[in-house]
């Protein structure tokens, strides 16, 4: 295994890891999983169930079709955060369930 040292705000980091990692435990069916994989240029958080709807993820990010009643606010604010501090954030649904990628 390589260190990885990552220079960026460490709250921000937080912030976003924790929002698509509680994002992945609620949307993870019973029985399910989650991997996380640190790399050198990135991580990738995936969990197994159903995967996300790349529409509404559109619309969250984009602050569309959004209505208090609705979720996505935390992953519009992760993308926010992602931007601020030079993160690309991409979400790729798998037939087995979704990956998000953050690529520094």
């Amino acid at each position: 295994a390589r260190d990885v040292k990552i220079v960026t705000d460490e709250y921000i980091l937080l912030t976003i890891l924790r929002n698509l990692i509680s994002n992945a435990i609620k949307s993870t069916e019973e029985n399910g999983s989650i991997k996380i994989d640190f790399e050198h240029n990135g991580i990738q958080i995936f969990n197994t169930g159903k995967p996300i709807d790349v529409t509404k993820l559109q619309a969250a990010v984009n602050w569309t079709a959004l209505n208090s009643s609705q979720s996505g606010y935390g992953l519009k604010l992760c993308f926010e955060l992602a931007d601020k501090i030079g993160i690309k954030i991409e979400a790729v649904p798998r037939e087995d369930g979704t990956v998000f990628m953050l690529s520094f």
